[in-house]
């Protein structure tokens, strides 16, 4: 695997902290006396991750949560092409056949085979950044993008990255690896604490790292990237004052200007996953720990408030329905080439609340499990044809690629 590191930077400030004598009340006063916030600075592609700072916790509050009830019918999906099914069962990626390359890539993007993919990259929040996967309490909080769902390359993640290697016999290019101040982002480009907001300048970094790194390679090498964000603007939507600034119309109009950006990368899957019902968490608020951190770091997710969860619920909704109808609506731009927007839903109906999949340290992040088990939901949804992929994930659900697959465009 290439492992060649772009120099990225990440700003961040702290607006205080409380230092007091007593591990106790650092612990009981945590919740109230740390904030940080998390943004790219539009003329540096340079980005280091900070740590420890409760924006940083709360960014993927929402990206974790999930209510099992929550309807498949809140969304369509576009363009159905059906195809047969070419891709086998199996419990673990490692009972699958590995496919060897050398193989002759496709030359459109409709037959665009999995071991074809050369480069991979994300974009979003923590949960893309995988904080406080492997944390055990808040002394040891930190990030670890080498087991992020979706760009995690560690050895030991379970992971798309590591599906494609056990598969293909090669991860693709760009994989995050390691853990806190030590970790290689690569092509990951998730920013913890980002919100809707930051996307077109996260789109933007994306395409300026690629076309750096791959030089005459970047027409060519088919690639993929995943987009997940929404959970931090959830997290205050429910607050009447905030509501504007987080609504529908904000995240419709930020996305369209991402995508925008997206849509010039050729030979590219540009992979949209749409937002669990992350209220799902809720009922932690009642843990010893949870009820000090979740009311003030999401109050519109992480509390035991009917009213305000029915709130949330809604714009999760409506956050979904735009994603559909922006996806729609680009591939109609990009008919014609190698460029495809794809809609995964694997996580509408998907249930992660439990105590395996989630973190201890703060009681919402997922744990490695849990970034384990949302990578598995990607994973599959890539075989599955546009218009029968499935909107809910189990445990032990894995699929195998053959020579005859194809990715589900």
């Amino acid at each position: 695997v290439e492992v060649k590191k772009i120099r990225r930077r990440r700003f961040w400030r702290s607006r205080g902290q409380d230092t007091m004598g007593s591990v106790a009340w650092s612990f009981f006063l945590a919740a109230g006396c740390l904030s940080a916030s998390a943004r790219i600075n539009s003329r540096d592609t340079r980005l280091v991750h900070p740590e420890n700072s409760f924006e940083n916790r709360a960014a993927a509050i929402a990206a974790i949560m999930k209510e099992a009830s929550m309807s498949a019918s809140n969304f369509s999906l576009v363009e159905a092409r059906p195809r047969p099914n070419t891709h086998t069962k199996a419990a673990s990626i490692r009972a699958c056949p590995r496919l060897e390359p050398p193989r002759t890539p496709a030359t459109n993007v409709t037959a665009l085979h999995p071991c074809d993919i050369e480069v991979i990259a994300a974009i979003g929040d923590s949960l893309t950044t995988a904080d406080q996967a492997r944390s055990t309490n808040w002394l040891n909080l930190r990030m670890y993008p080498g087991l992020a769902w979706s760009i995690g390359g560690d050895e030991d993640a379970v992971s798309v990255p590591r599906f494609f290697e056990e598969s293909c016999g090669r991860m693709p290019q760009g994989p995050s690896i390691g853990s806190g101040n030590s970790a290689v982002y690569n092509f990951n480009f998730a920013v913890s604490g980002a919100r809707v907001e930051d996307m077109p300048q996260q789109a933007t970094t994306l395409v300026s790292g690629l076309k750096e790194s791959l030089g005459e390679r970047y027409p060519t090498a088919w690639k993929m990237v995943t987009l997940l964000i929404g959970g931090n603007n959830l997290c205050d939507v429910c607050i009447a004052s905030k509501e504007r600034d987080n609504d529908d119309v904000v995240y419709e109009k930020n996305l369209r200007v991402a995508l925008e950006t997206l849509k010039e990368i050729p030979n590219v899957v540009v992979n949209v996953v749409l937002n669990m019902d992350y209220t799902q968490l809720a009922p932690l608020v009642r843990q010893f720990g949870c009820l000090l951190l979740m009311p003030s770091v999401c109050p519109c997710l992480g509390v035991d408030n009917e009213e305000r969860l029915a709130i949330s619920r809604e714009y999760i909704r409506k956050y979904n329905d735009v994603l559909v109808t922006l996806v729609a609506e680009f591939n109609r731009k990009v008919e014609g080439t190698n460029t495809r927007f794809v809609v995964q839903p694997f996580a509408v109906r998907t249930a992660l609340a439990t105590s395996e999949l989630i973190s201890k340290a703060d009681c919402f992040h997922p744990s490695a499990a849990g970034q384990a088990f949302v990578g598995r939901g990607l994973w599959i949804n890539l075989f599955e044809p546009v218009g029968q992929k499935r909107d809910e994930v189990f445990e032990g659900e894995l699929v195998c690629p053959t020579e005859r697959s194809v990715v589900g465009v």
